[in-house]
């Protein structure tokens, strides 16, 4: 009875190598009637294929081992070694003779080879780092060491099955271009190379990274992620590694030395923990473009703009200065900002923009977090000439480059606008105002407070808004020697801001009462340090004539009794405000009330009131 089967797509016989090997193989183990039946499969005669007898079907295409050999440079000894190894734990008989694995001696016995000679590719054997050949015993003597081939690999190697699972089909690109070079260095074998492909998990640019290669296969990047990149190296598969996993908190992503050619590695940040072996390449794809043309193209493409359109190339402009958001958030916004606006009747605009970013900011706002819309402009800052220099151009830089964020340090005396001027500058960039309750984050558990403020950096990233922090000398306190484990806590934690405050790229301010108490390296890390000092007699008058209304300050004029105060009372500008709000609960009217109110005002501080003016 012919008992051979022919598999769809294969030719049913070896070549003449692979017979040639095998032949060697039954002659040199003594096994017999092996080498018999060999010659007879070659011949094609009919019956030489007993029930259970593996069904050798090579050399209708390139053989695995011979591609996988070139591409990790395998010597030919090493080579013939694994297929052997493969052979033993398909083959009945074999596998009986030599217990489903062969020691070197076995191979170097079919190979014809010294066994010194054999033990020096087996010592050096880049399978074994891909999973494709493993010891069975690995405690054993390395000229004791029986070499085990896994099953999925073994049939394979003798073109019975592939290895892996399903891949997907890159649809073909023509050639030339910017996406036929790409595939084309994805496809070159000579050098390893990491692609680290950076995209927004959702948006098109993600599923891209799939076609970019006739055959990918998405991996995990965990424990066993060699044996899985082995199995693409035998059916020819791109590795496709999502480095969402991977965090801060894990040891780096090492790829295997011995891969050949390209991975893929799809993350959504660039500043992955990775560590590349000698001779790596590393591309980032796709190249960073100037970040704010690349938000205008977000914005463009959420809200469905002609780029065409001049208007609307200044709109998504604008809205990438105004919003510098991820991708897949821009396109919620734009959804949430077509529902509000088909409530009214008309398509998004930028109103809608706003309050759907400020209702999606709010979502993720809680703890120690207050947001609020900012009710003041720069007109209602009444500040020194060089503090309002200084603000004046850190507002420029961060409207001509948004992406690269903004951290100012405001330091003065309370009272004297710092809460005012955050609140302002929110304000000028169309951001909402997230401010920390600096009482409200530390704890007595060790890493508590940390977690509590990443939390609330990792807020204003999302969000967009200002994030600002008061008090700030009670969080980032000068660091000092370690005399218990205390001050080692409080070290650590100055530590962490330090470098959390450096990693941020949002808006940040923080405000201090007292500028000494901050520690020195926090200076190089801000943008400027402008300083609030108390208001001197021309700004006492501004502050003074912002706030009086004609009843408030009767029978003299505003811009009069703004200079009679102004001059005659050296108050902060919370001082003022909070004088001319309580002057209605005082005897009398006009000035009479608001003298009463301000001798309140010397009080509270602990100061001597000047008296009325003569």
């Amino acid at each position: 009875m012919n008992d051979r089967v022919e598999l769809p797509g294969l030719s049913g016989l070896p070549d003449a190598g692979d017979l040639a090997l095998l032949e060697r193989a039954a002659l040199a183990w003594q096994l017999p009637g092996w080498a018999e039946q060999l010659r007879a499969m070659a011949a094609g005669e009919p019956g030489w294929l007993p029930p259970g007898r593996p069904r050798f079907a090579v050399g209708a295409a390139e053989a695995v081992a011979t591609r996988v050999g070139r591409r990790l440079s395998l010597s030919d000894a090493l080579r013939d070694a694994w297929k052997l190894c493969a052979a033993a734990q398909l083959d009945p008989q074999l596998a009986a003779a030599c217990g489903g694995a062969l020691s070197p001696a076995w191979v170097a016995g079919a190979l014809g080879l010294p066994l010194a000679t054999l033990l020096t590719d087996w010592a050096q054997n880049p399978l074994r780092e891909l999973g494709l050949w493993q010891p069975a015993d690995a405690l054993q003597p390395l000229a004791l060491q029986a070499m085990r081939v896994p099953p999925g690999i073994a049939l394979a190697l003798w073109g019975l099955q592939p290895a892996g699972g399903a891949t997907a089909c890159a649809p073909p690109v023509a050639a030339g271009g910017l996406q036929g070079r790409l595939q084309a260095l994805l496809r070159d074998t000579r050098r390893p190379l990491l692609l680290l492909w950076l995209a927004e998990p959702g948006s098109p640019a993600w599923t891209e990274a799939e076609a970019q290669h006739p055959r990918t296969r998405s991996l995990a990047a965990e424990d066993g992620l060699p044996a899985a990149l082995g199995r693409c190296l035998i059916d020819d598969a791109l590795p496709l590694i999502d480095g969402l996993d991977l965090g801060d908190d894990r040891a780096p992503f090492t790829p295997p030395a011995a891969w050949p050619g390209a991975l893929l590695l799809r993350a959504r940040r660039a500043n992955l923990p990775l560590c590349l072996p000698p001779g790596w390449r590393l591309l980032r794809h796709p190249a960073a473009a100037p970040a704010s043309a690349r938000l205008a193209a977000q914005w463009r493409e959420a809200l469905a703009l002609d780029a065409a359109e001049a208007g609307a190339r200044a709109w998504s402009e604008n809205l990438a200065r105004q919003l510098p958001l991820p991708a897949v958030a821009c396109q919620q916004l734009a959804d949430d900002a077509r529902v509000a606006a088909a409530l009214q009747g008309r398509p998004p605009g930028e109103a809608e923009l706003l309050a759907a970013a400020r209702g999606r900011a709010a979502l993720g706002v809680a703890g120690p977090l207050g947001l609020r819309e900012p009710r003041v402009g720069l007109d209602a800052l009444v500040l020194a000439d060089a503090a309002q220099a200084l603000l004046k151009t850190a507002l420029r830089r961060q409207q001509q480059r948004p992406e690269l964020g903004l951290r100012l340090l405001f330091a003065g005396p309370p009272g004297t606008g710092k809460t005012l001027a955050a609140e302002a500058i929110a304000a000028q960039l169309g951001r909402d105002l997230l401010q920390l309750d600096a009482g409200r984050v530390f704890s007595r558990w060790l890493g508590e407070t940390e977690q509590r403020l990443e939390q609330a950096f990792d807020a204003a990233e999302r969000s967009g808004a200002l994030l600002f922090i008061d008090e700030a000398d009670a969080l980032f306190a000068r660091r000092t020697e370690v005399k218990d484990a205390h001050d080692r806590y409080a070290n650590a934690g100055t530590a962490y801001l330090l470098q959390r405050v450096e990693r941020f790229s949002g808006l940040l301010v923080l405000a201090t009462n007292a500028r000494g108490a901050l520690d020195p390296a926090f200076s190089r890390r801000f943008d400027a340090l402008i300083p609030f000092d108390e208001p001197d007699e021309d700004a006492r008058r501004r502050l003074w004539l912002q706030r009086l209304q004609p009843a408030d300050c009767a029978p003299q004029a505003p811009a009069q009794a703004a200079a009679l105060l102004a001059r005659w009372y050296p108050l902060s500008g919370a001082q003022i405000a909070c004088a001319q709000r309580n002057a209605i609960a005082e005897d009398g009217e006009g000035l009479e009330a608001l003298f009463g109110a301000i001798a309140r005002e010397f009080h509270k501080a602990g100061r001597a009131f000047p008296g009325r003016p003569s």
